[in-house]
């Protein structure tokens, strides 16, 4: 026997794998997480406190799940503040209650003429109201036109009842126009019930649909937000692209050439129209061209929408100088809005609008004769509109707020709501039936009586 071979040398053991997410580089663990639901991003920084730690360094980086939020907020092309704002306890809080409030991706909470829609902690979508208000006939019998899209079962739903063809879908945001529903999930699917008036479903047609139904022109689109107008709707995509589909007699959906073909009957008229039944994606031209949408706002016939980085984009119809941009023509394309800060959400209502800025600011203009601009603006800023009453055509700063961080902003079809960052509510305009939440049914001043919701009770 000669010597034995000399023993081949061992290979260096491969690193192991990750066994569990927590092995995972902080950064790496953050990008894993951030496509969740915000209401499952809050449980797990409720829940999970090892998501929390951080290493020993005086200064350790963001938690997994503050940070996954701040990637979000990126890709949104929203600007954070440098500092923690007064009256938050936690960037992960204020950092949820953007998400919740001031993203853009649409309400848990809206309603249309005669119906509310809810949504819940857990994705549930739940309605309530008159099923019966858009009623058709059939054969000489009225059936329901599905505004709470429950089948068309009870006519009145008195208590918010869940939707149960959504059961499990884990609903994500809600947005309603004057007889139709869309619902946006938490994979970007979107689906719409109610009244089919003017092609406001984007199911191609005008029949109503009593139970929702999954939009297949939307079927290839990873939706990020949706909004509704009175009978148009408008769905932007995690991408930053803006969808369209409905009512379009003054441009509102922002298509140009097609613009002005439907009926209010919602026969079509023109060869254009058939396309505005289904969705369709906004081009943007000249120096827009290449914006990414961060989110949309439908008003009764007008459109906004914000883009990353603050511009914000007005169009539809122009009357009484609704789209701020100095003249009340229509625009059936997207147009600039002379505002020289950068808009953080915008909010459109009957014949009015609302914007902030990263600053701050609330401006508003269009109608205000039931004072719900809430600020009288500057002489050059004023036209008489075609039925004789004065109006604001480029933005006007609520300088009444101007003590306040708003948080959100809506629109009625006559009066305004901003949600200030420490939770307080202010409102101006039409008070009727108290919908401003203030003890009076008087008016305020012509060009608005801003105040806290509450305080006169």
């Amino acid at each position: 026997g000669g010597a034995a071979p000399p023993a081949a040398a061992t290979p260096p053991a491969a690193a192991a794998p990750p066994r569990l997410l927590l092995d995972l580089p902080l950064d790496v663990l953050a990008l894993v997480l951030s496509p969740l639901p915000p209401n499952e991003l809050a449980n797990l920084g409720r829940v999970s406190r090892a998501f929390h730690r951080g290493p020993p360094p005086q200064q350790p980086p963001p938690p997994a799940v503050e940070l996954a939020l701040r990637l979000r907020a990126e890709e949104r092309g929203e600007a954070l503040p440098a500092h923690l704002p007064p009256g938050e306890r936690s960037w992960l809080q204020h950092l949820l209650a953007l998400e919740e409030l001031g993203d853009g991706s649409g309400a848990v909470v809206d309603g249309g003429a005669f119906f509310s829609c809810f949504v819940s902690p857990e994705g549930e979508l739940l309605t309530c109201g008159d099923d019966h208000a858009g009623l058709l006939e059939v054969d000489g019998a009225e059936r329901p036109s599905g505004l709470l899209g429950q089948g068309g079962g009870e006519p009145q739903v008195w208590v918010p009842t869940p939707v149960k063809p959504l059961q499990g879908a884990c609903v994500h945001a809600v947005a309603c126009g004057e007889q139709h529903t869309l619902a946006l999930t938490a994979a970007g699917a979107v689906y719409s019930f109610g009244g089919g008036r003017r092609g406001a479903l984007g199911h191609g047609g005008t029949s109503d649909v009593l139970s929702p139904r999954r939009i297949d022109g939307l079927a290839s689109v990873r939706a990020a937000s949706v909004a509704a107008g009175a009978y148009h709707s408008l769905v932007v995509s995690r991408d930053g692209a803006l969808f369209t589909f409905g009512a379009d007699e003054h441009g509102q959906l922002g298509r140009g050439e097609d613009a002005g073909g439907g009926r209010p009957d919602g026969s079509s008229a023109g060869s254009g129209a058939a396309r505005r039944l289904t969705p369709a994606r906004v081009a943007l031209a000249g120096g827009l061209a290449g914006g990414k949408v961060a989110s949309a706002a439908g008003g009764r016939s007008h459109s906004l929408a914000v883009l990353r980085g603050g511009r914000l984009l007005a169009f539809g119809c122009g009357e009484a100088g609704r789209l701020g941009l100095g003249d009340q023509r229509d625009r059936p394309t997207p147009s600039a809005v002379p505002l020289g800060e950068a808009v953080a959400m915008a909010a459109a209502g009957g014949a009015h609008s609302l914007a902030t800025t990263a600053g701050g600011r609330v401006y508003a203009f269009g109608d205000g004769r039931q004072g719900q601009l809430g600020v009288e603006p500057p002489g050059h800023a004023t036209a008489m509109s075609a039925t004789g009453h004065r109006c604001c055509v480029l933005p006007a700063w609520v300088e009444a707020l101007a003590a306040i961080s708003p948080r959100a902003v809506a629109c009625g079809g006559d009066f305004s709501l901003v949600v200030a960052h420490d939770g307080s509510l202010y409102s101006f305009g039409a008070n009727s039936f108290g919908r401003r939440g203030r003890h009076t049914h008087a008016l305020g001043e012509m060009w608005g009586d801003v105040g806290r919701c509450g305080e006169m009770w």
